[in-house]
């Protein structure tokens, strides 16, 4: 319970941590136990696939979180979102949608980028472990992004007797 409770006050460092984790372990598997060969193995064939396609997605997603963003600026004022706005976790909602979006950003870019260097004939490892990264980061930041916005749906749209039932 206490692992929960410190979660729910740090859920922006701790879920930022994951995906450095990941990458790490990637990192150290690759040039620390010479894992390279087993993991392109693995993205043989793929690297131009895999980049391509989250380029596209990452750069609609962005698209969609200033939408959302843009949207959500529309209602800020809202008398139902009043508790919200003198909260002091008030800041950590524009920082999920903030660091979704550079997230998000950064990885078109890194996608992009990507596509050129890192091929299968001459893989750029450095670039891989930092798209897992960056990947991953994003994902994680995405989640909550959505999350967020589900709970401020929830906030807006029905009155407290009908609130929208938690999934799970």
């Amino acid at each position: 319970m206490r692992l929960r409770a410190y979660w729910e006050r740090n859920f922006l460092l701790c879920e930022g941590v994951i995906p450095f984790l990941l990458a790490a372990l990637l990192a150290v598997y690759v040039f620390g136990f010479d894992g390279a060969e087993h993991s392109d193995m693995f993205l043989k064939g793929k690297r131009v696939h895999i980049y391509g396609a989250t380029t596209a997605a990452a750069a609609a997603l962005l698209g969609t979180m200033i939408a959302a963003v843009a949207i959500i600026l529309g209602w800020i004022d809202s008398p139902r979102l009043t508790i919200l706005r003198k909260s002091e976790k008030y800041p950590e909602l524009w920082a999920v949608f903030r660091q979704a979006m550079w997230s998000l950003g950064g990885l078109t870019m890194l996608s992009l980028i990507c596509l050129p260097f890192d091929q299968d004939k001459a893989p750029v490892w450095a670039l891989t472990v930092s798209f897992v990264w960056l990947s991953s980061f994003a994902a994680v930041r995405l989640a909550r992004a959505v999350w967020v916005v589900h709970r401020l749906v929830e906030i807006l749209a029905f009155p407290e007797e009908e609130k929208v039932q938690q999934p799970g």
